[in-house]
């Protein structure tokens, strides 16, 4: 799965995407350990929740900046990688995406091909 991270797709550290982050909530308290970080409850009960389908999947940080955009074949084992401590994933980002993430939000879409069109979409 390629993404993009909005900060490096040539938009500046002030990129935000042309939707609106959901709003907090009162039980928005960071709790417990996932893969030894810490993550709104929030965010857990949609990993746990989330499809075997292809989509798109975005990560908001607060204030509404979209920190990053990917696509999925399955968007619960590529959301899920990103939170697993065994990850081989070395990009610079994703060692400060648990401290940073407030939200993320996904869309479920028929097939790999709409998640690439909308991904290109969504990042524009």
């Amino acid at each position: 799965s390629t993404g993009q991270s909005v900060q490096n797709a040539g938009r500046g550290s002030e990129a935000r995407c042309n939707r609106e982050a959901p709003a907090p909530s009162a039980g928005d308290a960071l709790r417990g350990p996932v893969a030894g970080e810490h993550l709104h409850e929030r965010i857990r009960a949609k990993l746990d929740s989330l499809p075997n389908t292809p989509g798109v999947y975005l990560f908001w940080g607060e204030a509404s900046l979209c920190l990053y955009i990917g696509k999925a074949r399955s968007l619960r084992s590529r959301v899920r990688s990103y939170f697993q401590a065994s990850s081989s994933d070395e990009r610079a980002f994703i060692g400060r995406l648990q401290d940073e993430l407030y939200d993320l939000e996904t869309f479920v879409v028929a097939n790999e091909k709409e998640a690439a069109l909308l991904e290109n979409q969504l990042i524009k």
